[in-house]
């Protein structure tokens, strides 16, 4: 008996000590619990970490599913997932400072406002904060979970909670304090900013706009923010501008710049430059887009109004150029006539009674005529229209031929060195004004040198001519790149600074004392006509360079056979029609046709008296001379008129102007010749001739 109460004492110690180790087992892990919960609570920095915290901590501690912190806002309950809960009876209790248990939340009316999410028990424990109250609910899967000791835990662990919310709060409060200083400072400056701006998010609304910009579209804030989408408060057309700039910054993800127009209630118009830069959340995905606009109305008007100048002084320019130009002409050509005029006079007076000595007269009228058409050849050459008889050209031959003219214009201490390339590709030019650049070119370097001894180099060559050097020529603003053909005129004479460099290519401009001409802006004008370019290169005391582009042709043209000699008495031609509004053009004409053979000449001063001799004489008139340039209806209109009454008639166009500046306006309207005034009988009997 005594050995069985001894063996019943043993088990009960034995399981004394069993509960005892078990109770303290479960101490050491509430306790290790705890520590570890403290410590990590200690250090939390966010009120995410906070709720991890406690979330890992009571599910160790009570065995709970879940845990919520609810803190007090608008009479309400606001959970960190903003989760909602009225405030009722059973709340008001624990915010007093209670402890609610639910063993069935069910039976809770606060709990029956939102999904349970099968939660079936709930324990509600207060929390002092010093912002507000609020508690700490712990919840589990299981009906009644939470036992009197499971309280007594959680209530250990409070104060702790409390402190580290609390924390957390002073963070939030300091951080928020900060923003809003900040946020206040941001605005400052953007508001006071002289440039727009303002962001939206990818549905369109205005999430921050600036005053700058609501100043350049002439609406106020407070209709952005209230808005749904910009659509709303913007001009249509303005939105419409707006939404193809936006969609491409969110569809491509970059940095978008666009012009758009804006004009504003009182119909003022407004240009502004806007950049667009996408807003990254921090998964890397567009949510939002900044836009900067900068009103550039007033700049594009200043450059208006800069181009305006600038083109109002270019048209000064002009003035005062044709100024000086007509003063020169003017002069030039009082010479001239004083001349033709003298001669004829004194022809007039001698033909009865001295016919011979009539004969020098008349030789010096047409030499002093002469004079005159080459004096308006130079100046169709200046414009860039002087481009008369065309045709393949080897400019290596061309120098070498002329040769001679070259040498005796030179003083006596000037040596000519040539250096001139071989089997050069042709260039299509008139040869007369070829010949003209290169004198003037050579006469200038004569003159740069003086009575001293030096070198005048002429060397030709090929080149090909990219953007960036013709951008250094003269005359290359329409010209492309390409091969090119150059004639290049050296001198070692005094050289040019820069004040002549840029007067030399003005009318009549010269540094001698003496000297009257087109000059160098007669060559610039034969090389624009060319299509050319001039590059120029000079320093005072180091000599000039001038080197003239033109382009090459591409192939060399077959040559061509002589054509078989024509007698006018073979064309056919006995009626002519001459229309000409001067009087003394149709003479002249009249009288060289007269002296060819030419037995009816029918005469008309402008085209309405032309069309009106040819509906009358269609039959016998075979050619018609007309003028480009008449009053009532002009040469163009006139030759359009003739065509429709007969499509196969010939006619031969005349003009002050060059054949080149005018033969566009004719091409492949079936125009049979082309006289340039003035012109010789010879002359006239070779393009009648051409045309039959």
């Amino acid at each position: 008996m005594p050995t069985q109460q001894h063996s019943e004492s043993m088990q009960e110690t034995l399981l004394h000590l069993e509960k005892a180790r078990r109770q303290e087992s479960q101490l050491r892990k509430e306790s290790d619990a705890i520590l570890s919960g403290l410590s990590a609570l200690v250090s939390a920095s966010c009120r995410n970490e906070v709720l991890s915290i406690l979330r890992s901590t009571f599910q160790t501690l009570i065995g709970c599913d879940d845990c919520w912190v609810l803190q007090r806002q608008d009479n309400h309950l606001i959970s960190e997932n903003n989760t909602v809960f009225p405030v009722y009876h059973g709340f008001s209790r624990v915010l007093a400072g209670g402890v609610l248990n639910a063993f069935d939340v069910t039976q809770v009316p606060e709990w029956q406002q939102i999904d349970n999410h099968g939660i079936h028990s709930a324990m509600h424990l207060p929390l002092n904060l010093p912002s507000t109250n609020g508690m700490l609910i712990l919840t589990s899967a299981k009906p009644a979970a939470f036992t009197h000791e499971s309280i007594e835990l959680a209530m250990r662990v409070i104060p702790l909670t409390e402190q580290a919310i609390t924390k957390i709060e002073h963070i939030e409060q300091t951080h928020a304090a900060q923003m809003e200083a900040q946020w206040k400072l941001m605005r400052l400056i953007m508001d006071h900013a002289p440039i727009g701006i303002f962001m939206l998010n990818r549905q369109g609304r205005v999430m921050f706009v600036n005053q700058a910009f609501c100043k350049t579209v002439d609406i106020p804030e407070s209709h952005f923010i209230a808005a749904n989408h910009y659509a709303e408060v913007l001009p249509e057309s303005l939105a419409k501008q707006c939404s193809v700039s936006d969609n491409a910054c969110f569809e491509q993800g970059t940095t978008i710049t666009a012009r758009e127009t804006i004009i504003n209630p009182d119909a003022k118009e407004r240009i502004v430059n806007t950049i667009r830069v996408p807003v990254h959340d921090k998964n890397g995905d567009i949510n939002a887009l900044v836009g900067i606009c900068v009103d550039i109305t007033e700049q594009i008007t200043r450059n208006h109004e800069k181009e305006q100048m600038q083109q109002q002084l270019l048209h000064t320019q002009k003035l005062e150029s044709l100024g000086v130009l007509a003063g020169g002409i003017a002069h030039d050509f009082n010479n001239i006539l004083a001349a033709i005029m003298g001669h004829a006079s004194l022809a007039e007076s001698k033909c009865k009674r001295d016919p011979l000595a009539v004969e020098q007269h008349l030789d010096r009228i047409v030499t002093a005529s002469e004079k005159a058409a080459d004096l308006c050849k130079q100046m169709l050459a200046y414009s860039g229209h002087g481009k008369f008889i065309v045709k393949p050209l080897d400019v290596s031959q061309f120098v070498e031929s002329i040769l001679n003219i070259l040498e005796v214009s030179l003083n006596k201490g000037v040596v000519l060195k040539l250096s001139l390339m071989e089997n050069l590709p042709m260039i299509e030019a008139d040869a007369t004004q070829i010949q003209q650049i290169i004198m003037n070119l050579i006469t200038n370097a004569n003159e740069a040198i003086a009575s001293r001894s030096g070198i005048i180099a002429i060397r030709t060559g090929m080149m090909e001519a990219k953007a960036n050097y013709l951008a250094q020529c003269l005359c290359a603003e329409n010209i492309h790149p390409g091969h090119f053909v150059f004639i290049e005129v050296s001198d070692t004479g005094c050289g040019m600074n820069a004040a002549t460099i840029e007067k030399i290519f003005d009318p009549f401009f010269t540094t001698k004392f003496t000297g009257r001409g087109l000059g160098m802006s007669a060559v610039l004008g034969i090389i624009r006509g060319h299509q050319g370019a001039l590059k120029l290169y000079s320093e005072p005391d180091q000599g000039t360079t001038f080197r003239v582009l033109l382009p090459a042709l591409k192939s060399s043209p077959c040559s061509t056979t002589a054509t078989e000699e024509y007698s006018l008495e073979n064309t056919g031609i006995d009626c002519v029609l001459i229309v000409d509004d001067e009087e003394s053009i149709r003479d002249i004409t009249t009288m060289m046709l007269t002296d060819v053979g030419i037995e009816t000449i029918l005469t008309a001063e402008d085209g309405r008296e032309a069309l009106q001799i040819y509906k009358r004489e269609a039959e016998a008139i075979k050619l018609i001379i007309l003028d480009l340039t008449m009053p009532h209806m002009d040469g163009e209109e006139t030759y359009r008129q003739l065509r429709l009454l007969n499509p196969d008639i010939k006619v031969i166009l005349t003009s002050g102007y060059s054949k080149q500046s005018v033969q566009d306006r004719f091409a492949g309207k079936g125009l049979c010749g082309f006289l340039q005034k003035p012109f010789t009988p010879q002359t006239l009997n070779d393009v009648i001739k051409a045309s039959f």
